[in-house]
């Protein structure tokens, strides 16, 4: 896909795969970012981490049951056990902008 970073809103750009109706996300804040699902194809996640690594270091987080992260200015949480498509899915909140991922 030629062009498939797009910033929807401040510090937030997302990936559009091409094998999938659906998206991809980076979320970047002041000094530091997450990825939002590294896509089905290892080149959805190769193209992402490249888009990453270019502008933060790559940091790698685990959690149990919910994870905030600061931004810097926003604050990002990942979430177990809301309804989702199924059951292993973690729903991404980032409560400034009012959008669930």
């Amino acid at each position: 896909m030629e062009d498939a970073f797009e910033e929807v809103a401040p510090g937030v750009v997302v990936y559009r795969h091409s094998w999938a109706d659906g998206t991809c996300a980076l979320v970047f804040g002041d000094n530091s970012a997450t990825a939002i699902d590294g896509g089905g194809d290892p080149a959805d996640g190769a193209a992402m981490a490249a888009c990453l690594r270019a502008r933060v270091p790559w940091p790698t987080l685990t959690f149990a049951d919910e994870l905030r992260v600061h931004l810097g200015h926003r604050l990002w949480r990942q979430r177990h056990g809301m309804p989702s498509r199924h059951d292993a899915a973690v729903a991404k909140i980032i409560e400034e902008e009012r959008t669930r991922l």
